[in-house]
């Protein structure tokens, strides 16, 4: 994913350009910043963060790292783009939070990007219009051919579903008021549970006008 968003901000993305990458791997690190012109590599995520040549910060490190890397970059005032989830544990979510109120700063945001996908922009703007009736039912399906190395049946939720967790709450206008998670066994060699499935119920109320959007 680092990677990728080297791409993307040196290809797509207007007014912004890379200055800087870390990896924990100072090989994938040179070879990231390579591509770009004037980009230096890091052998730490701390070093990027504190250097006077960044005045922001992408994270798309492995997700028990995001809270501390997150941290640093509330406690050096920079923004941060950090990939989902914001944290695996909740209490680490709730204490990046209260950081971010504490610096009176709007500094952190999550790489949900559903929420910017035309598609859904636009399923999101004809049911606020009233021009689909009053939605019952969303049946969501995410099918990865491969897993990376290391990863769980909780990390399908905490780095697969979390987009569900997000995006559907925003299309419709209701607050998730209750999740079931459902899943067999785990059948080897699988690494994990495979299907697995995750109930939402929501609040009734929907969004009244786009006033809300």
């Amino acid at each position: 994913m680092g990677a990728d968003h080297v791409q993307t901000i040196t290809k797509a993305a207007s007014g912004a350009e890379i200055r800087a990458v870390a990896d924990i791997d100072p090989k994938r690190a040179e070879a990231a910043a390579s591509g770009v012109p004037g980009a230096k590599a890091f052998p730490s995520a701390e070093l990027l963060i504190e250097s006077p040549e960044v005045d922001a910060v992408i994270i798309a490190s492995s997700d028990a790292t995001h809270a501390q890397y997150v941290t640093a970059c509330i406690s050096a005032r920079k923004p941060v783009l950090c990939e989902k989830p914001l944290a695996p544990i909740l209490a680490e979510c709730e204490q990046i939070l209260h950081l971010e109120e504490s610096a009176a700063l709007r500094l952190v945001q999550v790489g949900f990007m559903r929420r910017f996908d035309p598609g859904y922009v636009e399923l999101r703007r004809r049911i606020v219009a009233g021009e689909v009736g009053t939605p019952l039912l969303a049946h969501c399906s995410h099918r990865n051919v491969d897993v990376p190395a290391g990863w769980t049946s909780e990390t399908t939720v905490v780095s697969a579903a979390s987009h569900e967790i997000d995006v559907m709450p925003w299309v419709f206008g209701r607050d998730i008021i209750r999740v079931t998670w459902l899943s067999p066994r785990q059948t080897p060699p699988a690494p994990l549970r495979d299907p697995q499935v995750v109930i939402m119920e929501s609040r009734a109320a929907l969004l009244s006008s786009t006033k809300s959007l």
